[in-house]
């Protein structure tokens, strides 16, 4: 079944029940990318702790927390575009998961429950700015 086909005629679901159903699950992706941003962070503040209490010396700390800030800054940046339906948000979510899909145990579930949200037909039309009727989507609540 191709995702990206114009519903059947059989098929009652309303294009405002597909837009209010995609914003769902657009912004529940959004908090568990957020969620993970918020962890690396910690992880982050963790493990300059660690450093610090080890006498690590103060490049290889300041290219590790570098690199922590970093990911957690991109992955609270791609929170946001998906929470807001910025274009760029389907491009950045799909590095996510990719990025994501590396991290045990919890990282594949987030990567292929992304991977679904973000190639659902209802998804891509609300980001791309169109609903299944052709009609722009009515703002969000």
């Amino acid at each position: 079944m191709d995702p990206y086909a114009p519903p059947l005629a059989d098929q009652k679901l309303t294009p405002a029940a597909d837009l209010a159903r995609a914003r769902y699950n657009l912004r529940a992706f959004a908090v568990g990318v957020g969620l993970v941003a918020g962890i690396t962070f910690a992880g982050a503040a963790a493990l300059a702790l660690r450093d610090a209490a080890l006498g690590v010396d103060a490049v290889s700390q300041g290219l590790s927390l570098l690199a922590m800030v970093g990911l957690g800054g991109f992955y609270a940046l791609t929170s946001l575009a998906l929470w807001r339906g910025w274009r760029a948000a389907r491009a950045l979510g799909f590095v996510c998961c990719a990025l994501s899909a590396c991290a045990c145990p919890t990282g594949p579930l987030l990567s292929l429950w992304g991977l679904w949200v973000l190639t659902r037909p209802d998804v891509v039309a609300l980001i791309r700015g169109q609903t299944s009727d052709g009609a722009p989507p009515a703002a969000p609540p």
